[in-house]
């Protein structure tokens, strides 16, 4: 029931974001790869299970017109804190994703900042530990899929912040209704790509700004 009204909330949020599109905020070019840090949320899912909280670290691209295809791979690591065990379960693998990106459907925050909306799909395999009824371990693969919103400081500083709601699907070990997650994530740019000023190289040499005509 939570779960079928957190979907249902879906195009609520989509609306005011299209409303805000028109502001006059420019297009802004990804660096073309990113380190990346996700921070999940179990929103959904029976509390004598527990709630999970799942972590990951990983490197990102960013491809295509606009950077718009985003694959990334991450090391996941979780543990869910529970009613009748202080740990109901563990999680821990390599998951791979991929995100969708819509430039064009924007919404600008103030001046500078600027959120682009992206779908998001996500397939992993943990090697999973579930302790609810005894001890229990084995592998858990797992599908999600959802969407989020990608968040630049400003065209000059592209590192993003991410935001994502997904309804994930454990199978193996952890075998159970799917879950919804909130995900909160943070892609880090390489040095050169970082708080590039207007008229800074690569290199990160300051160029004289051009004299007014």
């Amino acid at each position: 029931m939570h779960l079928r009204r957190a979907l249902i909330l879906i195009p609520t949020l989509l609306i005011p974001a299209r409303a805000l599109a028109q502001r006059p905020v420019g297009e802004y070019e990804p660096a073309p790869r990113y380190s990346t840090f996700n921070l999940a949320l179990q929103l959904t899912g029976d509390p004598e299970r527990g709630r999970e909280v799942m972590a990951s670290w990983g490197r990102m691209r960013a491809l295509g017109g606009r950077g718009a295809w985003m694959p990334w791979l991450e090391v996941a690591a979780g543990v869910s804190p529970g009613n009748r065990e202080v740990v109901e379960g563990v999680a821990m693998g390599p998951r791979l994703t991929l995100a969708r990106a819509f430039p064009s459907q924007f919404v600008g925050f103030g001046k500078a900042s600027r959120a682009e909306p992206y779908l998001v799909a996500t397939a992993g395999m943990y090697m999973a530990g579930d302790f609810g009824d005894g001890s229990r371990w084995g592998g858990a693969p797992t599908v999600s899929g959802g969407f989020g919103f990608r968040v630049f400081q400003d065209r000059w500083n592209v590192d993003l912040s991410t935001l994502e709601l997904v309804v994930e699907r454990r199978f193996g070990v952890q075998d159970g209704p799917a879950r919804l997650y909130l995900r909160f994530g943070r892609a880090t740019a390489p040095r050169e790509r970082r708080d590039r000023a207007p008229g800074t190289t690569l290199t990160g040499r300051l160029l004289p700004a051009p004299s007014p005509p």
